[in-house]
This record gives C-alpha cells, sequence and structure tokens, in this order.
C-alpha cells in the first residue's frame, strides 16, 4: 500500500534549517582546519537533500511514497520536444522494483529508464514534421556527391524499367521522415501523381 507524504510550509522550513545549521558547522569546523568534522557529517542523509534540491526543478513529476522519493525527467517538460511529438511516446508505468541490495541494505537510489528516453533523445535531435532528402544531406559525405547526382531515372531504369516511365535522365532523389503524418499523406513536394 503506497502513502503520500506532504511537508507543511513549516515542517519544510524546518528540515531545510537543520540540514542548512549542519552544513555551515561542518563548513565551520572545517575552515577552522578541524578535519575530523567530514568524518561526523552524515553524508548518506545529506547527499540526496542536495540532490533533490537541485533536480526538483527539472523533474516533471515528483511522488512522495511512504519511503521513497519518485522523480520522473521528460523532456517534453524541459521544452525539448514538441506536444505533438510527446503524444507519439507510448505511456508506461514504471516502478522500482528493488528496494533492498543483494545483501539486504536499502538502496539509496535508483535509476530506471525506458524506450521512451532514446525515442525522446532522437525526437529532440531531429525535427519530427520534417523530412529529409538524400540530395541536401550530401554535404555530409562530400565523397558520394558523384553518386548520388548521377542518380537518375535513366539508372535506374536500368534495373527497374518502371522508372523510364517518368522521363529520361531525370533526377531521382530518396527522402526519409519520422513523421507519420507527412508519411500517409506523401511528401509536400513529391506527392504521387
Amino acid at each position: 500500500m503506497k502513502s503520500t507524504v506532504t511537508l507543511t510550509v513549516d515542517q519544510t522550513a524546518e528540515l531545510i534549517g537543520i540540514l542548512k545549521d549542519l552544513v555551515s558547522q561542518t563548513k565551520s569546523k572545517i575552515m577552522s582546519s578541524d578535519l575530523t568534522a567530514l568524518s561526523a557529517f552524515p553524508l548518506d542523509a545529506a547527499v540526496p537533500f542536495i540532490y533533490f534540491f537541485h533536480a526538483i526543478p527539472f523533474a516533471s513529476d515528483v511522488r512522495f511514497n511512504g519511503d521513497t522519493i519518485l522523480l520522473e525527467f521528460s523532456l517534453e517538460h524541459l521544452g525539448l520536444i514538441t506536444a505533438e511529438q510527446a503524444e507519439q511516446l507510448k505511456p508506461i508505468d514504471s516502478s522500482f522494483h528493488n528496494l533492498q541490495s543483494q545483501n539486504g541494505t536499502d538502496i539509496v537510489g535508483q535509476v530506471s529508464m525506458d524506450d521512451n528516453a532514446l525515442t525522446s533523445l532522437l525526437m529532440a535531435t531531429g525535427e519530427i514534421n520534417k523530412y529529409y532528402s538524400l540530395r541536401d544531406l550530401v554535404w555530409l559525405r562530400p565523397q558520394a556527391e558523384e553518386s548520388i547526382n548521377s542518380l537518375s531515372t535513366s539508372v535506374l531504369g536500368a534495373a527497374i524499367p518502371s522508372f523510364l516511365d517518368y522521363g529520361k535522365d531525370k533526377p531521382v532523389d530518396i527522402l526519409f521522415t519520422p513523421s507519420q503524418k507527412i508519411y500517409k499523406e506523401g511528401m509536400p513536394t513529391y506527392k504521387k501523381q
């Protein structure tokens, strides 16, 4: 059974105050060359607070469930993919499976990535509502320019005679797109006749 824990403003302020006092005391001891303060500083308790302080503003969802805190991140929340692109992601219910290590100690943190992470990254690096032309991408491999320029109805017609129906020596281009909409409707300047 999962329970949600919500801290009041006063409880949050008190918790932050305790952490600030502890950090301040440890900093003062270190500044006075008392390095034994580091061994007394509860890093296992403080580091997660530091992480959450910096990570929560980037999270698309934060949930407190019993003794776990779940932070979800999405490229849509960060403005790196559009709402239309996000609609193409599949809903995935993630959960933490192993709350303890093999020797029985509690796990401090866990990272779970689903296949939407890779899809989102690909969407963020390429425009979804765009098509890419082999002829336009020739600058990536200048050595291939001659081969791509010779790609014509006459050359392809030698192997596939139906290409000759489009005329002699007409340039042929290969287009690709990640957009299902463009794929279904046809390329804007290359629609089927």
